[in-house]
C-alpha cells in the first residue's frame, strides 16, 4: 500500500507513479485520487501551492 511504502517521506505523485507503479495496472489518475484521499482523512499532508507530499504514520488510512 501506498502509505506503507512511503511512510514519513516528503515526495511528488509524479515520484510515487514512477516507484510504485512498475507491474502494476494503474494509472496517474489513480495515484492522484488516492492522495487527496488520504490528505481528506489526515493520512497526508501537502502544503500550499507546493507538488510534494508528506505521507505521515501508514496505519493512519488503509488504502485498497
Amino acid at each position: 500500500m501506498l502509505l506503507d511504502e512511503f511512510a514519513s517521506q516528503t515526495i511528488t505523485m509524479q515520484e510515487i507513479y514512477i516507484q510504485h507503479n512498475i507491474g502494476r495496472c494503474f494509472i496517474s489518475k489513480n495515484y492522484k485520487n488516492a492522495l487527496k484521499y488520504s490528505q481528506f482523512f489526515g493520512a497526508l499532508t501537502k502544503p500550499c501551492f507546493s507538488d510534494f507530499f508528506y505521507l505521515k504514520c501508514s496505519n493512519s488510512v488503509i488504502l485498497s
